[in-house]
């Protein structure tokens, strides 16, 4: 059957339009994309900075660090190891005295000695401790870093920093959380990005993260092996079931005065037996902090500084 020319025409002109509007699409597409990785980038680098500031503030309190190894042995038997301490921060350096170990608490007179120890540390740290000006360009992250040793493994590290330096992160949306407006964004390793030493075990992890959204500070971050994720129909389950009970939990908490402080660290290895290789001992690494109390230093003209103690 022959075609008539008019129709010919028509049936060009309809095929001309149609790859017209695949390739706007495909350029609105490419602009979104574009838009959303610049505006991620943004507010990783907004963080970063931020955490450096926050970072520094913690100097400005006291408070309670208690860290906890639970292991679990034959017959599902739990054992426990526990220290707990008192910390002190000048500039960047924090120092901590011994208060407690496996629950029996330090003497009063071994006390008394660590306290005038780290005292006499602090002095000479806040002799060298100068004044330095934020940096202007983006700088490396800075959030406080739990280190930990197991039991037949080598040491590990838990820091919202070395996410925001080694992993790709993406889909962003905004929530609720305790009353304050977050911005949640999923997370996984960037390709080609060396994962060693303390932070080895994070290679084959992916996650969420929550960031203030006022404060542009990471307040949360939860993450687990990949694989534990389903694919298909069930895969937001998945990630709903391994986001409940993370195999790594890292949690900020903001003080009265807006810094973000410490919470809590879980890293699970008793539930994801192989999270610290395959040899390791089934474990739970656990710290929190507790009693934070601001020292406001308030200087007078011709007097001494006197820390005026504000809980």
């Amino acid at each position: 059957m022959k075609i008539k020319p008019s129709y010919t025409l028509g049936f060009i002109w309809l095929i001309c339009a149609l790859f017209v509007v695949i390739q706007l699409l495909a350029q609105s597409e490419s602009r979104a994309n574009s838009d959303y990785a610049r505006y991620i980038s943004a507010l990783l680098s907004e963080s970063r900075r931020n955490s450096v500031v926050m970072h520094r503030r913690l100097s400005e309190y006291s408070f309670k660090m208690h860290i906890a190894f639970r292991e679990t042995g034959k017959g599902g038997k739990v054992k426990e190891k526990t220290r707990s301490y008192e910390m002190y921060g000048v500039g960047k350096r924090l120092f901590g005295v011994s208060l407690e170990k496996d629950g029996r608490n330090v003497s009063a007179k071994q006390l008394e000695k660590e306290r005038g120890r780290t005292g006499a540390k602090m002095e000479e740290a806040e002799q060298g401790e100068a004044d330095q000006a934020l940096p202007a360009a983006d700088p490396a992250p800075m959030y406080f870093t739990w280190r930990f040793r197991p039991r037949s493994s080598q040491a590990v590290r838990v820091s919202p920093s070395d996410f925001l330096e080694k992993f790709d992160f993406h889909s962003p949306r905004h929530e609720r959380r305790d009353s304050r407006e977050v911005i949640v964004l999923n997370f996984r390793p960037r390709a080609g990005v060396v994962f060693d030493g303390e932070i080895e075990y994070l290679s084959n992890l992916e996650g969420e993260m929550w960031m203030d959204a006022a404060d542009k500070v990471v307040i949360r971050l939860v993450a687990w092996p990949r694989r534990v994720r389903q694919s298909g129909p069930d895969e937001e389950n998945g990630r709903a079931k391994a986001s409940e009970n993370p195999a790594v939990l890292y949690e900020q908490m903001r003080t009265p005065e807006g810094v973000w402080v410490p919470k809590r660290v879980h890293v699970d290895a008793a539930h994801y037996s192989t999270l610290l290789g395959d040899k390791g001992v089934p474990q739970e690494l656990l710290g929190y902090m507790t009693d934070y109390i601001w020292f406001n230093v308030e200087v007078k003209v011709g007097e001494p500084a006197v820390p005026t103690v504000r809980p």
